[in-house]
């Protein structure tokens, strides 16, 4: 079978659309990521973070991962194994997420958003200099996550 000259260009178009598509879509860091961090992060008010209901006592080190966040990569083969709700609030607004440790570094976090979205992907990442290991998250409603990545221990 002989393909033509325009069938060969078309389907080297349509891999190309894709793989731009593709890169833009995984290198571009969230929207709600870039709220969260102008809600949150370029104020002069200290917002408060919690982990699971648990208030970090010093924000400072959160922020600097949160704000670091677009240089994090991952590992090949990992999976997020452990999820925790992050709650961030100031005097005129709250946000939440989900973190979800990742398998390879226990300092990587996956970062989802809490309402499960149309399209499941994560945020982005964040490099956590804290363990997280210690905090319970059981009673803090249903994380969907779980449904997709299986039983894991704050379900």
């Amino acid at each position: 079978m002989k393909l033509s000259k325009k069938t060969i260009c078309l389907i080297i178009g349509l891999n190309a659309s894709v793989i731009l598509f593709g890169s833009i879509f995984i290198f571009s860091d969230s929207a709600v990521l870039e709220e969260i961090e102008e809600a949150f992060f370029d104020k002069q008010e200290e917002p408060e973070v919690y982990i699971c209901g648990n208030k970090l006592p010093e924000v400072a080190n959160f922020k600097k991962s949160f704000l670091n966040r677009k240089s994090v990569k991952k590992m090949a083969g990992s999976e997020p194994v452990e999820f925790f709700l992050l709650q961030i609030s100031n005097s005129a607004d709250s946000a939440r997420l989900f973190l979800g440790r990742d398998s390879k570094n226990s300092n990587l976090y996956w970062i989802y958003p809490f309402e499960k979205p149309d399209l499941i992907s994560q945020l982005g990442y964040l490099q956590l200099e804290m363990d997280l290991s210690s905090i319970n998250c059981d009673g803090f409603g249903d994380i969907w996550l779980s449904e997709i990545y299986g039983s894991k221990k704050n379900d």
